[in-house]
């Protein structure tokens, strides 16, 4: 998985190799991607110290957007909202 680079942000720094976790939600139709690491540039590597709990916002993330899709909506027929 490679994050999405835009230019112009400190995500266009972010690499492969500074990816330190990845996680992968899926949840009916939606699937919701994250990847995390340091947007320096700097590379993950032999001899770094993993740091798992710094990066664990970011599978928190994907469930909180992957939340109120999949959340099952009342059809009211009788609300103008909606075409029965």
């Amino acid at each position: 998985m490679q994050a999405l680079a835009l230019p112009g942000t400190a995500s266009a720094r972010f690499s492969p190799e500074a990816r330190q976790a990845a996680t992968a939600r899926r949840d009916g139709p939606f699937v919701v991607l994250t990847a995390a690491g340091y947007a320096d540039g700097e590379p993950a590597g032999a001899g770094q110290e993993a740091h798992p709990a710094i990066f664990g916002p970011a599978a928190q993330l994907a469930a909180a957007i992957i939340a109120p899709l999949t959340q099952p909506v009342t059809v009211n027929c009788q609300s103008p909202e909606w075409s029965c």
